[in-house]
């Protein structure tokens, strides 16, 4: 599914629309009848029974993506751009006091703010050590 899509890559939506319904369909219709079958055969609380029970249940928003040439096939780039958030909340947790983790919060949501708005006077602000060369930052 995935090199049908990176041979997509370029394509106006009307053209992915009917490449995925032409490509990516049967692919997905062969999917659908291995997994009728298997789920069956299968203990339902076994790990391969819980994984088809999700599938299963999940199938709707799996195949969404075909249903419409704009849709990516996953949410990779929205994964991806909550993860520094999710790391930083984790860290925050080391702060010795609320008014440190507070401050430490402020300054990571205004880094991560600008890195989004690829702002780059705030990303230079914001980090000085990769900052050029100034006399204030040595």
């Amino acid at each position: 599914m995935y090199r049908i899509e990176r041979d997509l890559a370029g394509q106006t939506d009307a053209e992915r629309f009917l490449a995925r319904r032409l490509r990516s369909v049967p692919i997905l219709k062969q999917l659908r009848g291995w997994l009728d079958e298997t789920i069956t055969a299968v203990t339902p609380k076994s790990t391969l029974g819980k994984a088809l029970a999700y599938s299963h249940s999940m199938w709707p928003t799996l195949i969404r993506y075909v249903e419409w040439g704009y849709l990516p096939i996953d949410n990779n780039p929205a994964e991806n751009a909550i993860r520094p958030f999710v790391v930083g909340r984790k860290a925050w947790m080391f702060n010795d006091t609320a008014r440190g983790a507070q401050a430490s919060a402020m300054i990571y949501s205004l880094v991560e703010t600008a890195k989004s708005q690829q702002d780059r006077t705030l990303r230079l602000a914001a980090d000085p050590v990769r900052a050029p060369a100034c006399g204030r930052y040595r």
